[in-house]
């Protein structure tokens, strides 16, 4: 698997519940490899297998962050090949404490120079000291520490 760090400053700042995020990007790009049990029925990877693609580029990067929010956006069909695809991922945000926003993408490069992008996802992420409490349906509420 490859594994690729790009780290740099000043090159944006997205804005996340009305607040900039610290001027700071750490950039990934994480190989992935696609499995037949990805594939659902219509032959193409299965919707919900997005989110893993997702959550194994995150946690090869070594964020390991609780995400309290996760937008996906789908954009084209990703069909079973034998070569991995690309997860690109780029943090905005404290990376010591507080919250980050995450910013992913499955691509693919073509060989004429282009890109395919199959889906994007943009995750709040929260540090907090110690442990979150354990959300349990028995609980009721959600408690403080991990509300929104």
């Amino acid at each position: 698997m490859a594994v690729r760090w790009n780290t740099g400053a000043n090159h944006g700042s997205p804005q996340t519940r009305g607040r900039v995020c610290h001027d700071r990007r750490v950039h990934h790009v994480y190989s992935c490899p696609m499995r037949w049990a990805d594939m659902d029925s219509q032959g193409h990877v299965n919707n919900v297998t997005y989110a893993d693609y997702f959550r194994e580029a995150r946690l090869a990067a070594g964020e390991a962050a609780r995400i309290v929010r996760i937008e996906l956006e789908y954009r084209a069909p990703l069909v079973f090949r034998p070569e991995p695809v690309l997860v690109e991922s780029s943090v905005f945000g404290s990376r010591t404490g507080g919250d980050s926003v995450l910013e992913q993408q499955i691509v693919d490069l073509r060989e004429d120079g282009g890109r395919t992008v199959y889906a994007r996802a943009r995750s709040v992420l929260v540090r907090t000291r110690g442990r979150l409490p354990a959300v349990t349906p028995s609980a009721g509420t959600v408690p403080k520490a991990v509300r929104w």
